[in-house]
C-alpha cells in the first residue's frame, strides 16, 4: 500500500516538474523552449484555479465522479494527451498556438482532477500511519524520477512524460483497491477533547455550539 501510493503520487509529482518546470519537453520543436514553458505553465494554472474553484462548489458532485475507474481512466488519457499537445506548442504561429492553448487548459483541469483523486485516497487511507510514510516516499521517489528526465533527448522525454501520468493513475487503481483490504486503524497516543458537561456557561456554549 505504502509503495503503491507512494510511486503513484510521486509520477504526478514529477509529471508536474517535468510539463512545467523543465524545458526537456519543448526543446525538440521550439529554438525558444523558455517562452513556450512559461506560456504552457500561465495558461495551466489559470485553468488549474479555475477546476478547483469548481471542485469546492461541487464537491459532493465531483466525488461521486472520483470514485468511477471508467472517469479516472478519461482523466489519465486527456493528461496525457495534453502532454503531447503541449510537446506540439512549437510547430509554427497557428498550430503552435492551438497546441499551447488547448494543451494547458486540458493539462490544468486534468491535472487538478488527478490531484483531487490523489488527496481523497490518502485522506481515507485505513491506517494514517501508511499515509504519513507514502507522503515521505512519494517526496523522495519524485526527486528520483526528475533526475534522468533532465538528461533526456526530446523524443524519449516526451515518451516519458505521456507515461507518468499514465502510471499515476494505475497506480492510483491499484492503492485504493489495496486500501479496501486494510482494518480501520486510529493513531493512538493522542489527547482526546474533553466531554463538553450537560450545564453549559456561556464561554462553552460559544466553543461548541
Amino acid at each position: 500500500m505504502i509503495a503503491a501510493a507512494g510511486l503513484g503520487l510521486a509520477c504526478h509529482m514529477a509529471w508536474v516538474s517535468a510539463a512545467f518546470f523543465s524545458v526537456q519537453l519543448y526543446i525538440g520543436v521550439s529554438d525558444t523552449p523558455e517562452a513556450l514553458l512559461d506560456n504552457a505553465y500561465l495558461i495551466s494554472i489559470i485553468a488549474l484555479i479555475a477546476t478547483f474553484a469548481l471542485i469546492f462548489r461541487f464537491d459532493r458532485k465531483i466525488a461521486r465522479l472520483l470514485k468511477s475507474t471508467r472517469f479516472l481512466m478519461f482523466i489519465m488519457a486527456m493528461t496525457a494527451i495534453s502532454t503531447v499537445l503541449l510537446a506540439l506548442g512549437g510547430l509554427g504561429p497557428i498550430v503552435g498556438s492551438i497546441c499551447i492553448v488547448s494543451g494547458g487548459v486540458l493539462s490544468g483541469v486534468f491535472s487538478a482532477l488527478l490531484l483531487q483523486a490523489w488527496g481523497r485516497l490518502y485522506a481515507h487511507i485505513a491506517n494514517p500511519y501508511y499515509s504519513v510514510y507514502a507522503s515521505i516516499l512519494a517526496y523522495l521517489l519524485s526527486m528520483a524520477i526528475q533526475i534522468p528526465f533532465i538528461m533526456m533527448n526530446a523524443l524519449i522525454a516526451i515518451s516519458f512524460a505521456v507515461l507518468l501520468p499514465i502510471c499515476s493513475t494505475l497506480l492510483l487503481l491499484y492503492a485504493k483497491k489495496l486500501n479496501h483490504t486494510l482494518q480501520p486503524q486510529k493513531i493512538v497516543g493522542t489527547k482526546q477533547f474533553i466531554s463538553v458537561p450537560e450545564r453549559r456557561t456561556t464561554s462553552s456554549r460559544l466553543l461548541y455550539g
